[in-house]
């Protein structure tokens, strides 16, 4: 049955209205409102079972999907689409514009019989959904799909794909991988590489839109964005190629597998400990992150992050103070290298003593990587599935060996790193146990980086930091 025409389309004749309603790119001009770009339209008259939708940033991705989930619902009966994303943030993005678009729309609006934030019902009997993904797809489990949508299909367990994907290869129905080729890695990868590679089994069709091709992105834009960002995360980011994962430190399919869906929140549970890792940005190239991590006997969880952009010391400390004023932290560790020394300076002033500075260089600081890697490689370091500023700060970690057969990890000199290294940072401060010998490092790299400063003894250590119980060997007594 065609819906009834509203007020706004009243002097549209039958025919022209059932015109509109076959053609998802005049429904969305014509009911919605909006004007497709040609590759938005390519997209909506898509009647491929099988989608994938690599995107680049500020193409409108996620109008078009939400404008397909509308059409395909509004204008077929008995649908059942599901949208699904990594994390609760990211599933709400697309539901969230399609519930704008739908309570804001007089006609389509009108044909609902259920509108909220967690599911959308026609009078035809269609319904859109909204999911996170989880680790198994256990939330998905048991809901039959005639379109399924996945966003950021990059970051979804491949597991969750393994429990969906079988039923509907017996229904037949739409399936749409979207989102930025993030590692030749996963589902999302495999299914790339199926559609375009040389043996391509015809199952697929890709939309491939470069940022170049919005009608938003300005080459200025572009031009600063490249400049800004690494070769790798510029080839990701906006021209929507996918990078090779060799010589990476942390891969990346290690890094997702280490995440969960969660917010983050600043608050105190009584069975954890807590330590905060400040790195300090330098010479305004970079910017300085917070990352504060729980831990619990020797699993350890990140339970916020934050990056802050063009601030002075004064300005992170104050954002320091505030979070102390909800937290109770056991240990801040501020990175001690050029102008951190003088956020220690200042946070001694304003807070407790339980600011520590810390230097990390040489080996001291490949040790305190390798930490990492390894606390994710054994499940005892979780990671927000929803902060993927965060989790793709890993690729810009490469390794190599010298000539001396000396393993060496490298960081993208135009790549962020603050947040890694805050959290590097925080683990270091959970889990470092002081001797003889690392005192005697932190003696040299205070030596060389504060210039001026005479340490020539462990009791030049022992004054400067008076009240640092790490300076004690295990089972033993202060040095």
């Amino acid at each position: 049955m065609m819906p009834t025409k509203p007020k706004t389309q009243q002097k549209l004749s039958d025919a022209e209205l059932e015109k509109i309603l076959n053609s998802p790119t005049l429904f969305v001009m014509n009911i919605i409102g909006a004007t497709p770009t040609r590759y938005q339209a390519e997209f909506l008259e898509s009647t491929a079972s099988r989608i994938i939708l690599l995107a680049g940033r500020r193409v409108g991705k996620s109008t078009m999907i939400a404008w397909k989930a509308i059409w395909t619902a509004f204008v077929k009966p008995e649908q059942e689409i599901l949208l699904i994303a990594p994390s609760f943030r990211q599933a709400q993005v697309i539901y969230q514009m399609i519930y704008d678009i739908v309570s804001s729309n007089e006609f389509i609006r009108s044909h609902t019989t259920k509108l909220n934030m967690a599911e959308l019902r026609f009078d035809n009997k269609s319904v859109i959904r909204n999911f996170t993904a989880g680790k198994t797809g256990e939330y998905v489990r048991g809901y039959g799909a005639s379109m399924l949508i996945f966003d950021e299909a990059g970051m979804i367990p491949d597991m969750v794909f393994g429990a969906i994907e079988p039923s509907m290869a017996v229904r037949g129905e739409t399936l749409i991988l979207s989102g930025t080729p993030y590692g030749k890695r996963g589902r999302f990868w495999q299914a790339y590489d199926d559609a375009t590679g040389p043996f391509n089994n015809g199952k697929w069709t890709v939309f491939k839109i470069r940022s170049t091709e919005s009608p938003i992105v300005s080459q200025e834009f572009l031009a600063e964005e490249r400049t800004r960002l690494t070769a790798a995360e510029f080839a990701q980011e906006y021209e929507v190629e996918w990078v090779d994962e060799v010589g990476r430190y942390f891969p990346l399919e290690l890094v997702f597998s280490s995440t969960e869906d969660y917010e983050y929140k600043l608050y105190n549970d009584d069975t954890y400990k807590y330590y905060m890792g400040v790195d300090v940005s330098h010479m305004g190239l970079d910017e300085t992150a917070i990352v504060i991590i729980a831990k619990n006997e020797d699993i350890y969880k990140v339970v916020y992050a934050q990056s802050l952009s063009k601030v002075d010391l004064i300005q992170t400390a104050g954002r320091i103070v505030e979070i102390l004023r909800t937290m109770h932290i056991n240990k801040i560790m501020v990175d001690n290298i050029g102008v951190g020394a003088g956020l220690v300076d200042i946070l001694k002033k304003q807070t407790s003593d339980n600011i520590v500075p810390v230097t990390l260089e040489g080996k001291r600081r490949l040790e305190a990587y390798s930490k990492i890697k390894a606390f994710l490689e054994q499940k005892r370091l979780t990671l927000s599935r929803g902060d993927t500023k965060f989790l793709y700060q890993f690729s810009n970690y490469t390794s190599e060996y010298t000539s001396s057969g000396d393993l060496r990890v490298i960081k993208d000199v135009k790549g962020h790193d603050d947040l890694v290294d805050a959290l590097t940072l925080a683990v270091f401060g959970a889990d470092v146990t002081y001797s003889v010998t690392p005192i005697m490092d932190e003696l040299n790299d205070v030596m060389r980086y504060n210039t001026g400063a005479i340490m020539n003894d462990l009791a030049t250590i022992n004054r400067r930091y008076p009240n640092d119980p790490y300076r004690q060997p295990r089972g033993g007594s202060p040095i």
